[in-house]
């Protein structure tokens, strides 16, 4: 069942994701968009290490005040390895049909149905089935998705095989919004009930595991995985403490902030909320994650302030302690990146909507490779 697969796959995102979370306020600060940069002609991340930080940031941070002992490399075990296993296991669900018996909660369901109104047929579903899941939350809310009020209720109980006819009321998510509000008459019959499953090792192998061959080759893999995991979310956080009070002991003058550094962050910062909701204008992006014109203005207004004052002391350091990034060496970060953060982007997407590198064109890599090499210098 769908429940069963998140709860699974939830489990074994412990191992699999909560690594690389613990860098999320580190690597955030730094919102950019490395797509649309090039339009802005007043101000780029590059010019960052231009500005004159004289009388803009003050700097207090002393190496003697960093606590790095708490900062612990966390070992793989056998266990992480079963439970990564597990996750790919239960991420390629296998199906098979339940042809005797009743629907219950929590199950899935095929079905065949007509809608009918004054005997003229609304709607009718034999030739192709429709699959619904049934649970007892969505009975009490009473969202039936089908267009059809209480389809969900009615088919619960049901024996595979038999049929139905009872009294409707057409709803918002039916095709024809003519009908909206209508009563009609609904005749179900429950062909058969789908029941999940994990694939077996021996059906990894054979489809998505191919390449590996053998179990024993696929758990090396994820050792190496997991391993490489491992060291990247140590090393990030262990970075994350040294910028973390490097911020904390400095002081920006937000009077002297020059305006084109809070237009380029604003805009940056737009690219990026519309990429991670996949919309293609602010309205639709704040529509989708539900937030309202005031509510999106206060929050940029408080996140860009934040960014931009970390931006200003990490960069008045990196320039203190003539720190230059490489083409070579920003390739090498990303490599270490998409190596280091989730099993696959399958993993990643979970979190984030968006592929590794879709997520590296959008966080500038330049300003992630800048503090990681200062946070190392400094440290």
């Amino acid at each position: 069942m769908k429940e069963k697969r998140t709860e699974n796959i939830g489990r074994c995102k412990k191992v699999v994701c909560t690594w690389f979370i613990l860098c999320l306020f580190f690597i955030l600060s730094g919102c950019t968009n490395e797509d649309t940069k090039k339009e802005d002609k007043l101000f780029s991340s590059k010019d960052y290490l231009d500005l004159d930080y004289s009388d803009l940031v003050t700097i207090n941070f002393n190496k003697e005040n960093l606590e790095l002992d708490s900062v612990k490399r966390r070992d793989v075990t056998e266990a992480d390895i079963d439970e990564a296993v597990a996750y790919y296991l239960n991420r390629n669900l296998r199906e098979s049909l339940i042809t005797e018996g009743q629907l219950e909660d929590n199950q899935v369901a095929d079905i065949e149905y007509t809608v009918k109104q004054d005997d003229r047929i609304i709607l009718g579903l034999k030739d192709e089935k429709a699959r619904i899941v049934v649970t007892s939350e969505i009975i009490e809310q009473g969202i039936d998705t089908s267009g059809i009020t209480g389809l969900t209720k009615e088919i619960k109980g049901m024996k595979i095989g038999s049929s139905k006819t009872f009294k409707s009321e057409i709803n918002d998510f039916f095709s024809d919004k003519s009908m909206v509000g209508q009563e009609v008459d609904v005749t179900v019959k429950l062909s058969d009930i789908v029941e999940s499953r994990p694939s077996s090792m021996e059906e990894f192998l054979k489809g998505e595991g191919k390449k590996y061959k053998a179990e024993s080759n696929f758990r090396k893999h994820l050792d190496r995985k997991l391993n490489a995991m491992a060291d990247f979310a140590y090393k990030t956080d262990r970075n994350h403490k040294v910028i973390d009070s490097l911020i904390s002991s400095s002081s920006v003058n937000e009077d002297k902030i020059p305006d084109k550094v809070i237009s380029y962050e604003k805009d940056r910062y737009d690219a990026a909320f519309l990429k991670i909701h996949g919309a293609d204008s602010l309205e639709e992006a704040k529509h989708k994650s539900g937030i309202s014109s005031s509510e999106y203005e206060e929050r940029r207004e408080a996140d860009v302030k934040k960014s931009v004052s970390n931006k200003l002391i990490i960069y008045a350091m990196a320039k203190k302690e003539g720190i230059r990034v490489s083409d070579e060496d920003i390739k090498a970060y990303k490599a270490d990146f998409i190596k280091g953060v989730a099993l696959d982007d399958e993993v990643f997407k979970q979190s984030f909507n968006m592929s590794r590198r879709d997520y590296l064109k959008i966080y500038d890599a330049a300003y992630l490779t800048i503090m990681d090499k200062l946070a190392e210098s400094i440290s």
